[in-house]
C-alpha cells in the first residue's frame, strides 16, 4: 500500500501539521505514523495519523476542556465519535434477544432499536449531532414503551431521564399530570410526603393541595 503523504501545514480541526516524527510498532504487523502539531491555542501535541484522519482528535485537548471547564485531558476524550459508537453499540446490546441482563427489560417488552440506527451508525451518529448531542447529556427515550428511534428520543438532563423513568408515579389536579417529583417543585411539597399520602389513599388533588403541618420545635 502506498504510504499516505502528509504535508506540513496541513490542518485537521484545530492542529497544523509540524513534522513527522516516527513510527510505533503496536503489534505484528501493525504500524502508527505519529505527527508532532501545533494547536490553534499555542500547545505542541504528538498525535497518531489514525487518529488525525478518523476525526478523533480535534485538539490538543483544549476543545473538550472549553466546553467542559476543565483542564486538557487525553486525546480519546475529546472526541464525540468514540462516545456516541459506544453508546450505540450498548444501545443495541440492550435490545438484543441475548442480553441477559436487559432482556426483560427491554426485548420482552418490544422494545427495539429502528433498522435505521440498528444496521447504519453514521446515521446515529449525525442524528445525535444535529439533534443536542452533549458529554454531560443521555441518550433518553421519550415513550419509555416505545423503541429507539429519532421520533422517539432526545439528549437529556439526569433529571430529565429520572422523571421520565418507567417506574415514576404520576399524579394529576386539574386535569394536568406530571411524576411525583415535577409535582414537589410546582407545590413545595416533598416528593416523600406526596408519595406517603399517596400510598395512604389521598386524592391526587387533596394530596396536592394540603399544606403540609409545621411542627413546633421545642
Amino acid at each position: 500500500m502506498k504510504k499516505k503523504e502528509i504535508l506540513s501545514g496541513e490542518r485537521f480541526g484545530r492542529l497544523t501539521i509540524i513534522k513527522e516524527v516516527g513510527t510505533i510498532i503496536r503489534k505484528p504487523r501493525l504500524y502508527e505514523r505519529r505527527f508532532l502539531c501545533k494547536c490553534d491555542c499555542g500547545n505542541e501535541k504528538e498525535v497518531s495519523l489514525y487518529s488525525l484522519t478518523r476525526g478523533y482528535t480535534h485538539s490538543c485537548g483544549c476543545l473538550l476542556s472549553n466546553k467542559m471547564g476543565k483542564s486538557p485531558g487525553k486525546e480519546i476524550e475529546e472526541s464525540p465519535r468514540i462516545r456516541l459508537h459506544t453508546l450505540w453499540q450498548g444501545m443495541k446490546n440492550r435490545c438484543s434477544p441475548n442480553s441477559k441482563k436487559y432482556r426483560k427489560m427491554y426485548y420482552v417488552r418490544g422494545i427495539s432499536v429502528c433498522d435505521e440506527w440498528r444496521n447504519n451508525f453514521d446515521s446515529f451518529y449525525e442524528w445525535s449531532i444535529a439533534n443536542g448531542y452533549s458529554p454531560i447529556l443521555s441518550l433518553d427515550r421519550i415513550d419509555n414503551n416505545k423503541g429507539y428511534s429519532p421520533d422517539n428520543c432526545r439528549w437529556a438532563t439526569p433529571k430529565q431521564q429520572t422523571n421520565n423513568t418507567s417506574k415514576n408515579v404520576i399524579m394529576t389536579m386539574n386535569g394536568i399530570s406530571h411524576t411525583l417529583v415535577e409535582w414537589a417543585e410546582i407545590t413545595g411539597i416533598n416528593q416523600f410526603t406526596l408519595y406517603g399520602r399517596k400510598r395512604a389513599g389521598w386524592s391526587d388533588e387533596k394530596a396536592l393541595k394540603t399544606t403540609p403541618r409545621k411542627y413546633k420545635t421545642k
